[in-house]
This record gives structure tokens, sequence and C-alpha cells, in this order.
């Protein structure tokens, strides 16, 4: 969440008080599922429970895909749509050039998402590069097609799965289970390289530091060229799912609500929410990162200039509207909140911090959902 001042570290915490009418604590309730920040990620309310597995981002738009043929939609990656959501077949990822192209399992092989259409692609993941669309998938089978809707089976230059597909430089990298790693100009041609591992290798991406792949046990692995490849120090063991960049900052995520950050590739922090599920699919654009994952959450975090996130401010909600102030003692400041998490802000009250913080209860927000933030004087 982006604040032009200086923030105070903040979160609510339950208790339980004969002042708050029951009718309270119910409506707070609802902002409790709405909304749940730490580290500057913000749960956002999910209109589904399926798994999301893949997720696009342009400066306009988010779609997440996922099981059941979910497809959700957003414009500012807080708020979100829910689209389709059938039953049996499955999305794994969604990528876009003109138009769409979802890969998995479908029913139906085209439709639309906000009025643009969508064609399925055979596999687990594709991706738009040198003209041509390339999908990758089980068993190392490899699909090309020049408009998204026909595809050629091109012949196997593995038996490994594969799962992630990246174009960047005239150059389109899969990787795949078994530390597989395949590359090729024109993606009808592909050549193995050496990554160095035995991991499963899940997703790929290319930024300012160079291709980058994630995998099993922490695995994160970097390369300038897309053909030779070097391991870098991780700082979890988790699986890690699904590898992202944008303007400078590399982001991944994985089990356990994992989610990491770099900015040159090699020194990687770490954000972790225990009491979430697998995380999938992360992307970013130039105001917010997103990430995905099983039972439909949905994570984002504000984007400052230059593509960088903004600094954290720590919440954590649950219950009840007790609403706790941490900082240096003394400090004064203002509690604000937002019918949206984006804003508009109003001003609700002014803290001033004792040792331990200040603590503050809205007992105005009635039946609505409110969002809160602190600055600092």
């Amino acid at each position: 969440m982006r604040v032009s001042q200086r923030t105070v570290g903040w979160r609510v915490s339950s208790f339980h008080s004969p002042r708050i009418r029951s009718s309270v604590i119910s409506s707070f309730a609802v902002l409790a599922t709405a909304v749940s920040v730490a580290g500057g990620w913000i749960q956002a309310p999910s209109p589904t429970s399926s798994r999301l597995t893949g997720i696009y981002s342009d400066e306009a738009l988010f779609v997440a895909t996922g099981d059941n043929e979910t497809v959700i939609t957003s414009a500012d990656g807080l708020n979100w749509t829910k689209q389709q959501e059938l039953s049996g077949n499955f999305f794994t990822t969604i990528k876009r050039s003109s138009s769409f192209v979802v890969s998995g399992y479908a029913s139906s092989k085209s439709g639309s998402i906000a009025g643009i259409p969508y064609t399925v692609a055979p596999g687990i993941d594709s991706v738009f590069g040198n003209g041509v669309w390339v999908s990758v998938g089980y068993s190392g089978y490899q699909y090309r097609s020049s408009n998204g809707s026909d595809w050629t089976k091109l012949s196997n230059s593995t038996t490994q799965n594969l799962s992630s597909v990246a174009y960047a430089n005239g150059l389109f990298v899969t990787v795949g289970a078994g530390g597989t790693i395949l590359t090729s100009g024109n993606g009808t041609v592909w050549a193995k390289v050496e990554s160095g591992t035995t991991f499963d290798v899940n997703s790929v991406c290319y930024g300012n530091a160079g291709w980058i792949a994630v995998g099993s046990g922490g695995l994160i692995l970097g390369s300038k060229n897309g053909v030779q490849w070097a391991r870098f120090k991780s700082p979890v063991a988790v699986n890690l799912h699904g590898v992202c960049s944008y303007g400078g900052t590399y982001l991944a995520c994985g089990d356990s609500g994992t989610i990491l950050e770099s900015s040159d590739a090699a020194t990687w922090t770490t954000t972790t929410f225990s009491t979430l599920p697998s995380l999938d699919s992360v992307t970013m654009n130039s105001k917010q990162a997103v990430a995905i994952g099983k039972s439909g959450v949905i994570l984002a975090r504000s984007i400052s200039d230059g593509g960088q996130p903004s600094g954290p401010l720590q919440v954590s909600i649950r219950l009840v509207p007790e609403i706790t102030i941490t900082g240096a003692a003394g400090a004064s400041g203002i509690v604000q909140w937002s019918s949206t998490a984006s804003g508009p802000w109003q001003t609700w009250t002014n803290v001033t911090l004792g040792s331990s913080g200040t603590s503050v209860v809205d007992l105005g927000v009635g039946s609505s959902t409110r969002f809160y933030r602190a600055t600092k004087n």
C-alpha cells in the first residue's frame, strides 16, 4: 500500500469487549475476509475458491485463470470480478499478444475475456514471440501456431514434463521436470542446455539482470544468455512455482505463502505468509504486483515509481476493529480509512504513541467495509 509520508507500523488485533455490539463484530468480520496486509501485501477478496494458477497483466487489466476453467478480472489488482467458472476442466496459464491464449484443458476452445477474444492452447504454458505462438506441456509435448488457434505438434525434444516457456531477445526458453531447460530461436527446433540441477524447474522469465528460473526446494537459476546457467543461493527451501520481472524487480512465489524479491536476481529477500496456501503465479505492472494460488487466494502489493514495490505497512486484520499502531514512543500521526484499498482516504483519528503503541477502536464501521492506514506526522 503506497503512502506519501513515512508510515508507522501497525496491526489490528482481536479482542472482546462488552462495549462492542455483536453487529459491529459481525460487520468487521466481513472486513477481515476482505483484506489482510503484511510486508506491504494485501490479501484481496477473491470471487472464487478454485485454485488460480495463471495470471496476466498490462497497464489496464489483470486476468487470472485456474481450475474449473475459472477466469477472473480486475482493473487494479485489488477488486476482482468472476467472468467464468465451470467444472471438471482447468486452465493453467494465460498470455496475450493481440488476443489472449489460455493454456489448459477446456470444454470450449475459444471465448472472450473483458471483450477480448481468447483461444485455448494445448499444454501447460504458452508464449508469443518471433511472430509465432509456442506451447509446452506434459511428456515434453511442444506445439507451434501462427495464430494461437491452429496448433502443430512438434517432435519431442524431451520426455520430461515442461511447465513454463518465455521469450526474450530472439530466444524461446522452456523449463521443466528433472532440471530440463530447452532453447529455440524459431520455436520449432529446440536444443537442450545444461541446467546443473536435477530439481524440477517450474517457471522462467526474463528481466533486466537476465533470465531467471525457479523450482523445487527453493531452486533459483540465472543466465545472461539462456544457454549458460548458474545456481543462486536461495533464502528458502520450499517449492517455488512462479517468477516474473518488471521495472528492475524480480518476484517469485511458492509454497507456504512464500514471496521472494530481488533487484539483481542474485540476492533475494523473503516474505512468508505461513497461514496462506501455495502461491502459484505472480505478475506486475507499473502500479501493482499480484500473486495468486490455491483456494483462490489473491495477494496484491502497490508499486512505486520505477517498478519497485513500496515500503511495508504492517497490518493484520482479524475479527474486531481494534487497531494497534506501533512505532517510536512519542511519535504522532493520523489513522485514515477508505471504503476501498486504493482510496480515496479520509482522516479518522489522530494518535500519539506510547511505549507499547496505541490502540483505537472504530465503532463507526457499522455494516460497511473499511480499509485503514497510518502515517506519521
